[in-house]
């Protein structure tokens, strides 16, 4: 029989990046409209429900409730925005893509 490991004492390995990608320039990724939604609201529901120095998850709590209380019309906004976006992560990850090309 093996002995059982201590849990508790077992730490997660991190998932190590190639020397290669290190200093290799990276595009931002797009956000979601959930995303773009919090990024905006997250100062707003500091301030209305006096979370100054509270924990993120209380946070991303309140948000997740106000945005499944949100209209489709209001989430229209936030999924334009997110489209938006999201073109532009395509259009800088093809210049990165073209640049590295041409590098090479």
């Amino acid at each position: 029989m093996t002995p059982k490991k201590d849990v508790s004492k077992v730490r997660k390995e991190r998932k190590k990046t190639s020397k290669k990608d290190a200093g290799k320039p990276k595009v931002k990724r797009a956000l979601t409209p959930y995303f773009m939604f919090a990024q905006e609201n997250r100062e707003k529901v500091k301030l209305e429900f006096g979370f100054e120095n509270r924990q993120l998850g209380d946070i991303a709590k309140k948000l997740g409730e106000k945005w499944k209380n949100l209209s489709d019309e209001e989430k229209a906004h936030y999924v334009k925005l997110s489209e938006d976006d999201k073109k532009r992560y395509e259009r800088e990850k093809k210049e990165l893509e073209a640049r590295e090309e041409s590098s090479s």
